[in-house]
């Protein structure tokens, strides 16, 4: 019952105290930050194109509310918040542990769309990000 549960809250879902539509689950299904970037772009699930990836704000809020914690893996998730100061680096979040670091680009993470009005962004605390060019909705 639990492993269904958690099926549930993994697949796409809205949130009740968010206007955000989050796509499956992708752990395991890792990609570069470009490349992350172009599949959200690019993806449409029941008629919905209007997909992106989300910035670093959105992702530590679903993280929190995410059950990865028992995991012994990282499960590392792009945002689309690149760092201001080494534009060559974008941020993710650890889903096991809600930590915030900033990657080389080119590295590897896991990808989770979103869809829906694009929350401020209010971490990290440093002020050393910046979010890409976002699609209006």
């Amino acid at each position: 019952m639990k492993k269904f549960i958690l099926y549930l809250l993994l697949s796409s879902s809205v949130f009740a105290n968010s206007n955000l539509e989050w796509q499956d689950d992708k752990a395991g299904f890792v990609l570069t930050f470009d490349d992350a970037v172009s599949y959200c772009q690019d993806l449409e699930i029941d008629g919905n194109s209007d997909w992106r990836l989300p910035n670093l704000s959105e992702l530590t809020e679903l993280s929190q509310r995410m059950s990865y914690k028992e995991s012994n893996k990282p499960y590392y998730f792009w945002s689309s918040t690149v760092n201001k100061s080494f534009k060559v680096s974008a941020w993710f979040v650890s889903f096991s542990d809600d930590y915030q670091h900033f990657s080389i680009k080119t590295n590897k993470f896991n990808v989770k769309c979103v869809r829906g009005e694009i929350k401020k962004i209010l971490y990290p605390v440093c002020k050393n990000s910046t979010p890409i060019k976002e699609v209006n909705l």
